[in-house]
């Protein structure tokens, strides 16, 4: 495996974990409702933050160095040009723009409104769930496709659960 290639599995996987964070942590604050350890719950919503901007700052990183495997870029003129290619004409990026767009909305919710906290879990369950159209489940036409997608999406949202 080359370095590139390593370097975008990581970047993915730590993207991918933590989304997973972000879920479960939001999912926690709602269903286990702590009205008497405001700690806690300021702890939790701050680890949330920061699972966020982690999945955000990674994902940027990400689409930036898959656009350079995909371009087979040779330098970083190469690799910006790619960027915009990537994310808006191909469907892994068209979806990957849509993910970062649902982080960018859940972080400038404010948490301390019950409305805002579950907006803010529907986001992140969305941007999880966007996670099989970004490879090769999202890829597979028809209803084999389908069910890879369903199939994984709730793998993703009962590890984040």
């Amino acid at each position: 495996m080359a370095a590139l290639e390593i370097t975008v599995a990581a970047l993915r996987g730590i993207h991918v974990a933590a989304l997973v964070s972000l879920f479960g942590t939001l999912l926690f604050v709602v269903v286990i409702e702590t009205p008497d350890a405001v700690p806690l719950r300021h702890a939790l919503y701050r680890l949330a933050r920061i699972s966020a901007a982690c999945a955000l700052l990674a994902g940027l990183v990400w689409l930036v160095v898959e656009s350079a495997a995909i371009s087979d870029a040779d330098n970083i003129a190469t690799t910006l040009a790619a960027v915009p290619v990537v994310a808006f004409q191909t469907q892994y990026g068209q979806w990957f723009v849509a993910r970062c767009a649902l982080l960018i909305v859940m972080l400038l919710l404010p948490f301390v409104r019950r409305f805002a906290l579950i907006a803010a879990l529907l986001f992140a369950a969305a941007a999880l769930a966007i996670q099989p159209l970004l490879g090769h489940a999202g890829a597979i036409a028809g209803s084999v496709g389908t069910e890879l997608i369903a199939s994984e999406t709730l793998h993703l949202l009962a590890a984040g659960a």
